[in-house]
Parts: C-alpha cells; structure tokens; sequence
C-alpha cells in the first residue's frame, strides 16, 4: 500500500450547513429546490475559488485540455450537478418508493448481469465514481431488493448527516476504519453487496495504478476484499439525461495468478480503465472535490 500525504477532502457544505439544508429541502416544491441547489451550486464554485481549482486539476487530464475557460466553465456545471444530488439526498427519506424508482434507469444488459451474479450468494462488490446523483441510485437498487452496505467517509470527517441519511434510505453504512473492513468481510460472507468508491483514496490508503495516463493514487480495499472472499466485482455508473438517470454495470474481472500484491494492482488497473470512458463521457458530472494529481 502507498501513503498519500493530501487530505480528505470535506463536503461542499459543511455539517451545520447540510442540517440547514435537510430542513429547507424537504419544505421547497420539487421544481423550486432544483432551481435554487443548482443555482447554490455554481455560485459555491464562484465564491470558492480553491474547490474550483480542484476540480480544475482534475479535469485537464479528463478533458485533455489547458484551456482555463473550459475548465471553468465544466467545473461550475459539476458544483450544479454536485449540490443538486445533495439536495436529492436530503430529500430521499421523505419520498414514496415509486419516485425514485422512476427516476433512475437500469441499464441492460449490466442489471441482469448483476442479478444473476447476486442470486450466486457470494456476495457481490459495486465500485462506483463520484459521478451525478450516485446516492439516488444507490436508494433504488436498495428498493428493488439489493442489501447494500456503503463504504463512506468518516463521521468526524463532516460527512455525520450524509451518512444518516444514507442509512435512512435503507443502506447500511460503514464509516471507514477497521472495524468497517471486518464487517464488510461478513456482510460479503454472508452474501450480501458492499459499495465503495473506485475514484478516490480514503485517508490515503490505496495502490498507485495508471489513471487518465498519470500514475494516481486510488483505493485497494474493493480489490483486496473480493480477491480474499471471491465476491464478483461490478463497476456501476450513474449519469443525468434530462429529468431521468441511467444506471449502468459493467463486470470486471479480477486477477488470480497467485502473486498477491501484483494481483491487486493489476486488478485495480482494470478497475480503472472501466471508470476512465464513464468518467470522461461525463466529466460535467463528477464530482470529486479531492485533488488527484498536483
């Protein structure tokens, strides 16, 4: 494993700001709370020059460009689309199970796939990306019937309310931390789906593998947790078209030659290159406010 020396990076808003916000969202019409989170959104990246910057750095390899202007100009659509699914997030809790079902697409032939790798009973690995509103479709696939468990950031991190909400919407959330690792090893055991974040390191922790052509720190534990219980791995990719979201799965294998560490760096490699083409489809849409590269 590799030591990363940048830190975690926190919310777009902070803890007393998100309460503030449960309590506005769930008392706005549904048209209203969009205008304004977006709106809230692209003035955050205006006011905050240092997050812009940061998603900034992290586009010019995605987009292969230098150009200020059209950074810019992508990295204020991502802090539209970043505080629209928060403001979706806050308001999950309080909607009926067929809003949200409607609103998000899965896509085939990925969510056959998944089912029939699910109904194996040796559980089941989701790597996502911090792409469009990954919380709304997380909620769904708990609806349609999937036992998930979601690897987040800490408590003490600024990420308390979002992980109550996520556990209120029906996922099982573990704050990472060893006792999350164990845990997530009898949750897989016992044939259940663990999420977790393919795009960025928690607390440093993870493999240096090629990503968008520079080498990048990214996160080891999906890898090394399927390697060791032999969970299939999917990668799930979420993005907006309209008022509508498309949810798509794609199987990747992982690498079984009897070497451990080159295992899961090769594994974690192919990790990568499924998100490279979803990512970069969509760069407008992912929101990861945690600098990969200097």
């Amino acid at each position: 494993m590799r030591q990363d020396p940048t830190k975690e990076a926190h919310p777009v808003i902070g803890e007393r700001a998100m309460r503030l916000w449960v309590a506005i969202a769930r008392r706005l019409p549904q048209r209203m709370g969009y205008w304004l989170a977006e709106r809230a959104g692209r003035l955050s990246g205006r006011l905050f020059p240092e997050r812009r910057a940061i998603l900034e750095s992290n586009l010019a390899p995605v987009l292969e460009t230098d150009d200020p202007r059209r950074l810019r100009k992508v990295a204020l659509e991502i802090f539209g689309h970043a505080m629209r699914s928060y403001y979706e997030l806050l308001r999950l809790p309080t909607l009926p199970s067929d809003v949200p079902l409607a609103m998000v697409v899965n896509e085939e032939p990925g969510w056959t796939q998944v089912l029939e790798a699910y109904q194996q009973g040796k559980g089941m690995v989701l790597i996502g990306t911090h792409q469009s509103s990954f919380d709304m479709a997380g909620h769904t696939l708990v609806l349609r019937g999937l036992p998930l468990a979601v690897f987040t950031l800490p408590d003490e991190a600024g990420f308390g309310s979002l992980n109550e909400l996520r556990q209120i919407g029906g996922a099982e959330v573990l704050p990472a931390g060893p006792p999350a690792v164990r845990q997530a090893l009898r949750l897989l055991r016992r044939g259940e789906v663990l999420v977790m974040a393919g795009d960025r390191a928690i607390k440093g922790q993870g493999t240096v593998v090629e990503f968008f052509g520079r080498p990048t720190l990214l996160p080891d534990g999906h890898v090394r947790l399927a390697l060791r219980t032999g969970a299939p791995v999917f990668c799930a990719f979420v993005h907006r078209e309209g008022g509508e979201y498309r949810l798509r799965f794609q199987s990747v294998e992982m690498v079984h030659s009897g070497d451990g560490e080159t295992d899961v760096r090769e594994s974690v490699q192919r990790v990568a290159r499924a998100m490279e083409p979803a990512i970069r489809a969509h760069a407008e849409q992912w929101h990861l406010f945690r600098r990969l590269w200097e």
